[in-house]
């Protein structure tokens, strides 16, 4: 059982933090089933080393918790070493990592380090993460669900690098990184679309603005319009893609938006190591030009309301007539795809959805419309308080990955979301296509004020 203060929190930072300790928990569970609770031990035990192992009856692996001063994560926890196996006189540690291509080089350096200072050698280092496209096949095998990478001659670098730089940094223990700095200029060379170490490189050469540019510098289309866009301090609007997207929309209407978890172990048959498994949708429905607008939605709470019932409503919800309204295509095209693989039942119906996708952020990512405070990002996070003046800052949850965390922790732990928090998810929910639907809105606004000024003319 988990701690009662799990869900409490909303902050994701802390949300990151727990997750990532419930889903190295239940990966070491399945790596190593004897050791089935987290060690006990804590910094202020860091003196007492044999405190902080787990050891098997036969002593065969141990687990390890790394509580010194100066091994302990941004949230003040100690690191943990994870196991260590030991077999024919060689120790290995085996380092589990949740995402796929996080090396975790410097991380086991370190833990390498305070283990070995505590007079335990470690002979090879092990990183193990779950195999890409893993398919649950109804009763998990370890050695097939993860796969494990030799990283010993990558952290013995890391550790010869770690000591230069304290010798370096005269035991400081700086990293020499530049801070991270807040929001940027309209103009900051960072900013460019798609080029992001182009504009880094841009600043290398002394270039601080993109209104400066030199002479000889190439852009492409959209990064040109761009500074166009900043040079001149308006809006940038493409009228002929604007009043084709608006006219292509067949009503009634549906806007959509999906919520959705994942995990590195499957949650069930079926699923794959990290497949964004679907939780909750909202829907806003316009009947027609100008209509007020109709809500539904539907939330998940278990995983057994994730496949069938979810996907009934969804069916229910966006009809068989109209264009359904997405920021982002792909993501919405995949879960519905993925979802029709599951549910064979269902398939025809969810697979005829597919046609009626229309994405609302091609309007931003072709440059249809391009305002400079977007600061070269077309997210909806970006463009939407530009174009709209609303955004997500009255929110208690402000954007997906609170939500995602936040619902795979209900998962992972057993602990059924509360009332406020099954609340919250449904309002940032609903906020993303109400969104989508004021954006529309001014788009539709913008055309026709453009349109009445080119006959005024």
């Amino acid at each position: 059982m988990v701690d009662a203060t799990l869900l409490q929190s909303v902050d994701v930072e802390v949300l990151a933090a727990r997750f990532a300790e419930l889903a190295r928990h239940q990966a070491l569970a399945l790596l190593v089933p004897v050791l089935t609770t987290p060690v006990s031990g804590t910094p202020e035990d860091r003196q007492d080393f044999p405190a902080n192992i787990q050891d098997t009856p036969d002593g065969s692996w141990l687990r390890v918790r790394v509580g010194l001063p100066a091994l302990v994560s941004s949230d003040g926890h100690p690191l943990e070493a994870d196991v260590i196996k030991r077999e024919a006189g060689v120790t290995t540690l085996c380092m589990v990592s949740l995402e796929r291509g996080t090396p975790l080089h410097e991380t086991a350096a370190r833990v390498v380090t305070a283990v070995e200072e505590h007079g335990l050698a470690v002979h090879r280092t092990v990183l193990v993460r779950a195999q890409k496209g893993f398919v649950h096949p109804g009763v998990l095998d370890p050695d097939k669900l993860f796969e494990r990478i030799d990283i010993t001659e990558a952290v013995r670098a890391a550790q010869v690098a770690g000591q230069c730089d304290r010798v370096a940094d005269g035991g400081a223990g700086g990293n020499g990184k530049i801070p991270a700095d807040g929001e940027r200029s309209v103009d900051d060379p960072r900013t460019l679309f798609l080029g992001k170490k182009r504009g880094e490189e841009l600043i290398s050469m002394g270039v601080t603005s993109l209104r400066d540019l030199p002479e000889g510098v190439t852009l492409s289309r959209r990064q040109t319009l761009q500074v166009a866009a900043i040079e001149g301090g308006v809006a940038h609007v493409d009228q002929p893609a604007l009043e084709a997207f608006l006219s292509a929309l067949r009503y009634p209407v549906k806007y959509l938006d999906f919520e959705a978890f994942s995990t590195p172990v499957p949650p069930f048959a079926g699923a794959r190591s990290w497949e964004h498994i679907p939780y909750l949708y909202t829907v806003q429905t316009v009947p027609y030009p100008g209509a007020p607008t109709e809500q539904s939605w539907y939330l998940g709470e278990t995983l057994d309301s994730t496949g069938e019932d979810f996907c009934a409503r969804l069916l229910e919800h966006l009809g068989e007539d109209g264009s359904i309204v997405v920021y982002g295509r792909d993501f919405e095209s995949r879960a519905i795809a993925r979802l029709a693989e599951r549910l064979p039942d269902l398939a025809l119906p969810l697979r005829n959805l597919l046609a009626r996708i229309v994405d609302l952020s091609s309007v931003f990512s072709e440059f249809a419309y391009y305002h400079p405070l977007q600061r070269g990002s077309v997210s909806m996070k970006a463009v939407l308080p530009v174009l709209t003046g609303r955004g997500y800052d009255d929110l208690v949850i402000r954007n997906g990955r609170q939500a995602n965390l936040l619902f795979a922790l209900s998962v992972l732990s057993g602990s059924p979301l509360s009332v406020q928090h099954r609340h919250h998810l449904v309002e940032y929910c609903l906020r993303d296509t109400a969104g989508m639907v004021w954006m529309v809105e001014a788009l539709t606004r913008l055309d026709g004020n453009i349109k009445e000024s080119s006959y005024g003319a």
